[in-house]
């Protein structure tokens, strides 16, 4: 974080395979739409949409499962960076 107050946003992509993080993250910087769209975007027909995962209610823990051994989740957190 910087000094800059905001929104920061943490994005942690979890695959079976590696990932061209480059690409991602150019894709990623040409878009347009809401944060989550473009992570979504930028990472392609692979992403499991977040609405397709359980989460736990009493714990930090997810599930996402899918047939595509290709696939790829995103946990996208919105961090609100305030001034002291």
């Amino acid at each position: 974080m910087d000094q800059k107050t905001g929104t920061d946003y943490l994005v942690v992509l979890f695959s079976k395979e590696s990932l061209n993080i480059d690409a991602i993250r150019n894709s990623f910087s040409t878009m347009s739409g809401t944060f989550s769209q473009r992570v979504a975007n930028a990472v392609g027909s692979n992403y499991i949409p977040a609405y397709q995962a359980n989460y736990e209610s009493s714990e930090i823990r997810f599930t996402a499962k899918s047939g595509n051994t290709r696939a790829v989740f995103g946990l996208l957190l919105a961090l609100d960076h305030v001034a002291r």
